[in-house]
């Protein structure tokens, strides 16, 4: 989380300096396995979706960060358990 929130901050700056302005964003940070470089489903990840651009500021972002993973993960739970009753 401390990590994702640093890529956030540098991705706004970043687009603010280009003067790309953007409403929210979606973003994941996954860990790779070493030896092959390709996303380790068993390492730690963040995902988070339509994170707003106001929220992207250093005080307690990394608490926004995690509230809007929980949120993310619970309803790709709740989506999980639709398709288990089909």
């Amino acid at each position: 989380v401390k990590r994702a929130s640093e890529i956030l901050l540098d991705i706004k700056n970043i687009l603010d300096r280009e003067q790309v302005p953007f409403y929210a964003i979606d973003f994941v940070l996954e860990q790779y396995r070493e030896e092959d470089e390709k996303p380790n489903p068993n390492g730690e990840a963040v995902r988070i979706q339509e994170f707003l651009y106001s929220d992207i500021y250093e005080e307690d972002l990394e608490q926004r960060i995690m509230e809007n993973a929980a949120v993310l993960e619970a309803y790709y739970k709740e989506q999980d358990a639709k398709k288990m009753l089909k």
